[in-house]
């Protein structure tokens, strides 16, 4: 199963964009004061929409995560469809921005594995 590590305050949209995570992946909630252990992930959902820190989405990146964010300016100049995470508009699902994050079917993940 897909270990998610998902950091966001817990605003309508981000809860929204929890409850699409929570039947198919194994999540752990991120306390924004507390530095998570990305060892034990698969992917970083970043789900926020308003007063975005990118400090936790550059920690996790270095820690060799893929990042699933909202399609912000913000997370725009970071996170690079397809190379190192995946961008989501909003109306689609963020569940599909986890997804084509950790390419589950081998892409993504597999690769980053084998360097």
């Amino acid at each position: 199963m897909l270990r998610v590590l998902y950091h966001g305050p817990m605003e309508d949209a981000n809860l929204e964009a929890l409850q699409e995570l929570v039947d198919d992946y194994e999540i752990t909630l991120c306390d924004p004061d507390d530095t998570p252990d990305y060892k034990d992930h698969d992917v970083f959902a970043f789900p926020g929409i308003k007063n975005i820190d990118t400090k936790y989405i550059i920690a996790a990146l270095k820690n060799g995560l893929p990042v699933a964010a909202f399609d912000l300016d913000e997370t725009r100049n970071i996170v690079y469809h397809g190379l190192n995470g995946a961008l989501t508009m909003f109306g689609k699902t963020f569940k599909q921005a986890v997804d084509e994050a950790s390419m589950k079917d081998g892409g993504w993940l597999q690769t980053q594995k084998l360097l």
